[in-house]
């Protein structure tokens, strides 16, 4: 497998790797929308406590000039938005940016205008305040402008936007869509490679469907593309289920599923089968509350940590951190971060034995860390460096097994619980599915609530979950 993934990496073509995901351009878009808007309310409240300085001895400002603060700044923004001036092409070509900021202005500073003749203002306020506007409005959203354009067009050449695509399929249909989207390919999109759903590499192709896989896993694809049948379509979904990306297939008004939803990429009409969670803002929101949650939780627990530390160098020799091989976000390996709570001469790195109740390999203060799960607050370092979230599925080890077989091959669609990162804390802890996993139905216990947590991913959820172990999981009689 090592070397089938060291060929892939050196792959001749015009294709480079791009191992990262790519960044959110409704993310980033809705983010200068909020960014512009914040600098058109503190510029024009500016202009209007500089205007009610130059002329506050001809006429008394009424409280309700903050219309023309408010009114300004929306009005300026609305003009913007309708305009189309936030699509990531125009952002990043300039292309007609001047036209639309200066017509932003104008409307801007007429609505200012407007609002003070209401106010019963005098002319030279009303004129005054009106050009004040229109100069500091234009100037400031077009150096914004200007900014914003030189910054995204450079990303957009480093192709920090670009959707990784993978088409799949060996037929006509398939050929004609592949040659659109070469043709059509700029910094959204990258197409990854050819997959023949039945021959082995060659020609034109990347490979087949195994090399799929291992591109889902290594190159962190964005997009799927089955271009060939609906039946092949099916088997293929299921194939990839535990990597997190979309899939696509071409329409079918005839063998085509009811609830699957029409779409577009790239201009393309397709049909989504499979979207990926977490996506956009709400995996921003997600990983912005594990990162700012954990440090401060780090902080409040600090001296807790440091007297753990010295009661595990105290009663047995070896480091106080144990580091073990988990499978996380993907079906990719990261090492986990514990306290180590077993003699390091028995240290069990590779999981091959769980531990059982009375285990003769915990130590005395490794017990009372088990037992209170205080062995992983050391976890939150793996939430701060972007390998673990503080909820979601309990991250298993590679070698992890029951009934005596791997527990991914005992029950179906095992790997979809890499579809989010792993947690600290997740679903099924709080339900009390902790400890061993000896038994089918105890995987498939797990399963299911980490499957349930997945569908029903919130904040809100998060929050509760986290509260739920504190209460609840501290004095679980299934942790030993």
């Amino acid at each position: 497998m090592i070397v089938r993934a060291v060929e892939l990496f050196h792959t001749p073509g015009r294709m480079r790797l791009m191992p990262a995901p790519c960044w959110s351009v409704p993310v980033v878009t809705t983010s200068l929308k909020a960014l512009e808007l914040t600098i058109l309310l503190v510029l024009i409240s500016v202009t209007t406590s500089v205007g009610r300085m130059l002329w506050v001895h001809d006429w008394v400002w009424p409280r309700s000039v903050l219309l023309v603060i408010a009114l300004c700044s929306v009005v300026a923004f609305e003009t913007l938005r309708m305009s189309g001036a936030y699509r990531l092409r125009r952002l990043t070509s300039g292309h007609g940016q001047w036209r639309r900021t200066g017509f932003a202005a104008v409307t801007a500073g007429l609505t200012g205008m407007g609002v003070l003749l209401l106010l019963d203002a005098p002319y030279a306020i009303v004129a005054g305040l009106g050009g004040m506007l229109l100069v500091s409005i234009s100037i400031t959203l077009s150096v914004a402008r200007a900014g914003a354009t030189w910054v995204l067009a450079g990303w957009l050449r480093d192709g920090r936007f670009a959707t990784k695509v993978a088409v799949v399929g060996q037929g006509p249909v398939a050929d004609a869509l592949a040659d659109r989207l070469v043709e059509n390919e700029t910094g959204l999109l990258q197409i990854v490679g050819r997959y023949a759903a039945e021959a082995g590499p060659g020609g034109n192709w990347r490979g087949n469907l195994d090399t799929l896989e291992l591109d889902c896993k290594l190159r962190r694809l964005d997009a799927v593309i089955m271009a060939d049948s609906w039946t092949a379509a099916g088997p293929l979904v299921e194939r990839l289920s535990a990597f997190a990306q979309d899939f696509y297939a071409m329409p079918d008004p005839v063998e085509g599923p009811g609830q699957a939803r029409a779409t577009r990429l790239m201009g393309e009409p397709l049909v989504l089968l499979w979207e990926r969670p977490l996506k956009d803002w709400q995996g921003l929101r997600k990983a912005a509350f594990d990162r700012v949650a954990a440090a401060l939780i780090l902080l409040l627990v600090a001296p807790l940590l440091a007297v753990v530390a010295v009661l595990i160098k105290i009663e047995s020799p070896g480091p106080v951190f144990f580091r073990q091989f988990r499978v996380g976000f993907n079906n990719q390996l990261f090492s986990i971060l514990k306290f180590r709570s077993m003699r390091n001469d028995a240290a069990d790195r590779l999981a091959s034995q769980q531990t059982i109740r009375g285990d003769a390999r915990v130590t005395r203060v490794g017990a009372v860390l088990r037992r209170t799960s205080v062995d992983e607050l050391p976890q939150l370092i793996n939430v701060l460096l972007g390998e673990m979230s503080l909820v979601g599925p309990r991250p298993h080890a590679p070698g992890t097994s029951a009934e005596g077989k791997p527990i991914h091959a005992l029950v179906v669609h095992y790997g979809r619980r890499h579809l989010v990162r792993p947690g600290i804390t997740g679903l099924a802890q709080v339900r009390g599915f902790r400890g061993g996993m000896h038994t089918t139905q105890h995987v498939l216990d797990r399963l299911q609530a980490d499957l349930e947590y997945i569908r029903r991913q919130s904040l809100r959820l998060d929050v509760r979950i986290i509260m739920m172990t504190v209460i609840r999981e501290m004095r679980s009689k299934n942790a030993f």
